[in-house]
């Protein structure tokens, strides 16, 4: 999907991949974490509805919508480059519950 397209249709499903809670549009507060899962340079900051949460121990790929109740699903996972950092990961299963508000280009330094 071009950023053109993501900027004027926004997030959507359809080109969302297969993830620790099913087919979803995952968001994270980390950027690092979100820089491994995307073959672009840009990052799309959004305002989210994300509603009642399922929160998530492990994983449940065959998940297409959140349990019954639920808006959304949340789960973290530690993060492999600083041991004390826990990243937030929100899994929405609608394309109506992000907004974007903010597109960043970016070149990632190497390490």
């Amino acid at each position: 999907m071009e950023d053109n397209d993501v900027l004027s249709g926004g997030l959507d499903m359809r080109h969302s991949g297969m993830g620790n809670s099913g087919k979803a549009i995952y968001l994270s507060n980390s950027t690092d974490y979100s820089h491994r899962y995307t073959s672009t340079s840009t990052l799309y900051l959004v305002q989210t509805l994300i509603g009642k949460i399922h929160e998530q121990g492990v994983s449940t790929q065959y998940l297409s919508s959140p349990p019954k109740g639920y808006n959304s699903v949340w789960h973290y996972q530690s993060n492999p480059d600083v041991s004390t950092e826990e990243i937030d990961i929100f899994a929405l299963y609608s394309n109506d519950h992000t907004f974007i508000t903010h597109a960043v280009d970016y070149k990632k330094k190497s390490r």
